[in-house]
């Protein structure tokens, strides 16, 4: 009688969670997608905004270290909120949209580690990092910059 019961709670249980699994994964395919989308989209704008004389003013390696700079930022637990710090300075570092296009393009769809292992990864954009990541004062800073040199995000 027991082992009826036993089996029937396994099941369940294994029902749910490749139920579970199935859902994860659609959710993560959309998001890549919708995500990818925004990667595309920032080239075709550098790409506009270079034909009307606006140019970066860095260079592809520049955007990469850059890039390279905010995933650590946001990278993991930051307690004292200097990744925010770093990655707000970063964006700041900005002088026209076409360095926004280009570190969005750069930074295309990336993962990083949400704090502590029970969030886990997240992958999206910059801009999804960005809202994701910093606080309502940080982001209220970040969209002044970006207003400034002609960005919304």
């Amino acid at each position: 009688m027991w082992a009826k019961g036993t089996i029937a709670v396994v099941s369940v249980l294994a029902i749910g969670g490749i139920g579970f699994a199935i859902y994860k994964g659609v959710k993560k395919a959309i998001d890549k997608g919708k995500e990818g989308k925004e990667g595309r989209e920032a080239k075709d704008e550098l790409q506009q905004a270079e034909s009307q004389g606006i140019k970066p003013t860095f260079s592809d390696a520049e955007a990469q270290s850059k890039v390279s700079l905010i995933l650590s930022a946001a990278d993991g637990c930051d307690p004292l909120d200097n990744g925010a710090l770093e990655i707000v300075n970063t964006i700041k570092s900005l002088k026209n949209k076409a360095d926004w296009y280009l570190l969005s393009s750069t930074f295309g769809t990336r993962t990083w580690d949400e704090c502590g292992w029970g969030m886990g990864d997240v992958t999206g954009s910059l801009s999804y990092l960005l809202t994701s990541d910093l606080d309502t004062g940080e982001m209220q800073k970040v969209r002044q910059h970006l207003s400034s040199i002609g960005v919304n995000i």
